[in-house]
């Protein structure tokens, strides 16, 4: 099993959120929730670690 963080973010009805985070380059970011209210932007540059979040639930798995 990959080691690593999961983080859930819930952003309100009529609110965005920007989550940003402080990762190392071999570090990935994957979606494992909420995948479909991303952009084809945000997902492109998903590793980068700042992503624009719309209203919804989102579940994000970092590994090591």
């Amino acid at each position: 099993q990959d080691k690593g963080y999961q983080y859930e973010i819930k952003v309100p009805k009529e609110s965005i959120a920007i989550f940003e985070l402080n990762k190392k380059p071999s570090q990935k970011i994957r979606v494992l929730k909420g995948e479909q209210l991303l952009s084809k932007e945000v997902k492109t540059n998903l590793n980068k670690g700042k992503i624009d979040l719309l209203s919804g639930e989102y579940l994000f798995w970092v590994s090591h």
